[in-house]
């Protein structure tokens, strides 16, 4: 009997791990998708992630902005939407594994951005050598010119 139960529980271990563990749910797009991820990445222990956080009209106090979820990044090129004019709190991870894929380091760039209307938006996410670049540009689609935008810090919301 008791080790009926013992399978059950090892049974229920493995189905919560294999499941993803994880609490962050896969973000909602807006059906314009206004964001593109490009994403090369030249180390095979190495991925990235971008989770979103916000939604809101501006800096509301020092509290902390909604988790809205995590974009599951595609090979190549990941498209969604963020509404326009409202503050977004981008996370971006590069997120380091050993050889039997267990995180053991991970590196964070916070970005605050509000979305511009009829704007496209790309970030080019970068790893090689040991070395990380992140990059926004902002395009105009009614001029076609785009211009690389700062990362604004999260702190200046606060």
């Amino acid at each position: 009997m008791k080790i009926k139960y013992l399978l059950l529980l090892i049974a229920g271990l493995f189905l919560f791990v294999a499941s993803g563990c994880s609490s962050v749910k896969k973000y909602t797009s807006t059906p314009d998708k206004n964001f593109s991820v490009r994403s090369k990445i030249e180390d095979k222990n190495v991925d990235a992630e971008v989770y979103i956080l916000g939604g809101l009209k501006e800096c509301e106090g020092k509290g902390d902005l909604p988790a809205l979820g995590r974009v599951e990044l595609q090979q190549g090129e990941t498209e969604f939407g963020l509404a326009p004019d409202k503050l977004y709190l981008l996370k971006i991870y590069f997120n380091t594994k050993n050889f039997f894929g267990d995180e053991i380091a991970n590196t964070l760039q916070r970005a605050l951005i509000i979305p511009k209307p009829g704007n496209k938006y790309r970030i080019n996410l970068n790893y090689a050598e040991k070395m990380y670049d992140i990059s926004i540009f902002e395009m105009d689609t009614k001029s076609s010119v785009g211009r690389r935008i700062p990362i604004v810090p999260y702190n200046t919301c606060k």
